[in-house]
């Protein structure tokens, strides 16, 4: 049985990754937005069918010929942008060894000495290598990725740098001695509770002329006369520019998770392995792979891992269940068992 009250504080943070440009005189320019009407067609399911999938009775031509007006935010990199830069800050912390609150002390021993034998068997350095991938091989930039070219910088208090010229070459980037060493320093610092790690990642785009770009959206509500996509901003200079959410970072960050059955890509981690592409979850409860099903056998998977062969099969059945747990662990969130 799982504590009433058991939560974790996240070990990796993120900021939020802003977007400036350069003209080739100025650095760190604020792209700018713009808030536009458009016409565009009928197009949805709901303009022409009923629930049933009937085709409604006021439904003609003549309306589904109607225009359909809009008001969107929409952004372009400027016509004189020489380069288009993402930046964003990470924190890391060593969070996941010892519960933010647990009622259940007897539970906290446990993920301790899971989080030990976990890390005794290399699992820490894995993890941290497979977040350092995502990073360094730009997959937090989304839709922003696809450019002429995207170089991309990671920098560390200590000034230690990895540098990646070209992500699409992407079979090289984990075979660099930066890599290894800052991997190393990631792992470290994922199972240190005094150390804390702070990550400076910056990504410049080469991109078309006045291609589009896709920062993060807003969740807003419909109402009339207002805009149906808005982006979110930040100020630089006192004006607006777009950003990426730190959300929206985290969960390229965190998109590791290929230790599902039949995995034919990663995901990102969370309790029930929830994909919104394929509107699934691929940990339902009834396959026993879920967080919680697997936190109630955690004794029994710590002993596993504790009689794994050295080195251990990353792949093997306890390697995958220790993976998607610690990540999770990683993650952060509310576990409670809660009054039920």
């Amino acid at each position: 049985m799982l504590p009433k009250r058991l939560s974790f504080q996240r070990s990796i943070s993120p900021g939020q990754a802003i977007f400036t440009y350069s003209n080739g005189c100025e650095k760190n320019l604020p792209v700018p937005v713009q808030t536009i009407k458009v016409i565009g067609q009928k197009g949805h399911y709901t303009d022409a069918f009923d629930s049933n999938g009937d085709v409604k009775k006021a439904t003609s031509r003549q309306t589904l010929a109607q225009s359909n007006p809009q008001t969107i935010d929409v952004c372009f990199a400027p016509v004189d942008a020489e380069l288009v830069r993402c930046r964003f800050s990470l924190r890391i912390n060593a969070n996941s060894f010892s519960p933010f609150l647990c009622d259940e002390p007897e539970f906290t021993g446990k993920i301790r000495n899971f989080c030990d034998k976990y890390k005794e068997q290399g699992g820490y350095y894995y993890l941290a290598k497979r977040y350092l991938e995502n990073i360094a091989s730009g997959l937090w930039l989304w839709r922003s990725k696809d450019a002429l070219g995207v170089e991309i910088t990671i920098t560390e208090e200590t000034g230690n740098l990895l540098s990646i010229k070209d992500i699409d070459d992407g079979i090289n980037i984990s075979k660099s001695s930066d890599f290894e060493k800052l991997a190393r320093r990631i792992e470290e610092t994922l199972c240190e509770p005094k150390k804390a790690l702070f990550l400076d990642v910056t990504a410049q785009i080469k991109t078309a002329f006045a291609q589009e770009i896709h920062p993060s959206q807003c969740f807003t509500d419909k109402e009339e006369n207002k805009a149906s996509r808005v982006y979110q901003k930040t100020k630089v200079a006192n004006e607006d520019t777009p950003i990426f959410g730190a959300y929206k970072v985290g969960a390229a960050v965190a998109m590791i998770d290929d230790w599902y059955p039949d995995a034919e890509k990663p995901i990102r981690v969370g309790s029930y392995g929830a994909d919104k592409e394929s509107a699934t979850a691929f940990r339902h409860p009834e396959t026993g792979l879920d967080l919680f099903s697997l936190l109630k056998n955690l004794e029994k998977i710590t002993a596993e891992l504790q009689e794994s062969e050295a080195p251990p099969r990353l792949d093997s059945d306890v390697m995958k269940k220790s993976h998607f747990i610690a990540a999770n662990l990683i993650k952060g969130g509310l576990f409670n068992r809660g009054k039920a």
